[in-house]
């Protein structure tokens, strides 16, 4: 009888104490990218797992909303290390190619399998897909901005960008 008693507190003991740990949020973080330069933007994303890309647009001061990206508490040391992140996270892309009026460009890669900042390409405090290059600009919206010091740092074209 005493064995059952003890069985029986110790399994209501247990419910009691799973019940009162913290369930984990559910949280949603929005990714941008804002055209601050003085020319037109062309942005080509690529994922090189399946071979493919898509181009956006950006006007000058335009800004460029990413997908959402939903994650639970818990799972967020993928922010913790802002030299990290997993590939193809927030702009579906491991690679990207910013193409400013067709006259210059700069190419950003991210090395797959790799979770510490050299698996970004140089330069990496201006590496658009490093999470510690955001600045938050409301709660959980995350901004990167394209200035006129990117375009004077890009390499000029030798005939279509694209190519």
């Amino acid at each position: 009888m005493k064995t059952i008693f003890k069985l029986i507190l110790v399994t209501v003991g247990l419910i009691f104490i799973q019940s009162c740990w913290p369930e984990a949020r559910e949280i949603n973080r929005q990714y941008q990218i804002k055209n601050n330069s003085t020319v037109e933007l062309q942005i080509r994303f690529f994922n090189t797992f399946d071979d493919t890309f898509f181009d956006i647009n950006i006007l000058e001061n335009e800004i460029y909303n990413g997908d959402v990206l939903t994650y639970t508490t818990g799972n967020d040391q993928w922010f913790e290390d802002n030299g990290s992140f997993p590939r193809r996270a927030y702009f579906d892309c491991d690679s990207l190619k910013i193409i400013f009026s067709n006259s210059k460009f700069i190419t950003y890669d991210y090395t797959s399998g790799l979770w510490d900042s050299s698996a970004f390409s140089l330069p990496l405090n201006r590496h658009p897909l490093r999470h510690g290059n955001y600045s938050e600009v409301q709660k959980e919206v995350f901004q990167f901005i394209i200035t006129e010091y990117d375009f004077n740092n890009a390499t000029p074209c030798d005939g279509d960008c694209l190519e």
